[in-house]
């Protein structure tokens, strides 16, 4: 399918975030995605494709991300998304789950968005995470209190 490079290779970028908080770290690592399409339909020249992902992360944020997402295929090429996941895993050392919530928009040669982690549970419970990320960065932000 034509729109399986959406799922394939832009939406696991999402998971390279740049987030604002009151402490903060920073380091890389590496991912890697899968999607399962749902529905695929057109509506006034755009295609609208929803599908289950799942998205594997290791680095300074470890663990496995799965959850939902809907892409808009716009006619000028250009895809808005937005979707929620629940990560189990690792921030910077501290394991549980929290819901990430996120959207942006993505061309042949970029992705950008917004993104925020609410509902932690575990060590990841008093997580405060909200802010930015782009394809090309993987800096992390975050606040986690005792």
């Amino acid at each position: 399918m034509k729109n399986s490079f959406f799922f394939i290779f832009l939406t696991p970028l999402l998971l390279l975030p740049i987030a604002f908080a009151t402490s903060s770290s920073s380091g890389s690592g590496t991912y890697s995605a899968s999607s399962t399409p749902t529905s695929v339909r057109t509506q006034n020249g755009n295609t609208i494709i929803d599908s289950n992902v799942v998205f594997t992360i290791a680095g300074t944020i470890s663990g496995t991300c799965t959850g939902t997402e809907r892409d808009v295929v716009h006619p000028n090429g250009i895809v808005t998304f937005r979707g929620a996941c629940t990560f189990s895993g690792t921030f910077a050392g501290a394991s549980g789950t929290t819901q990430l919530h996120y959207r942006g928009t993505a061309s042949a040669t970029s992705v950008q968005g917004t993104f925020r982690a609410e509902d932690g549970t575990g060590g990841l419970d008093d997580l405060e995470a909200r802010g930015t990320f782009t394809a090309v960065s993987y800096q992390v932000e975050f606040q986690l209190e005792d």
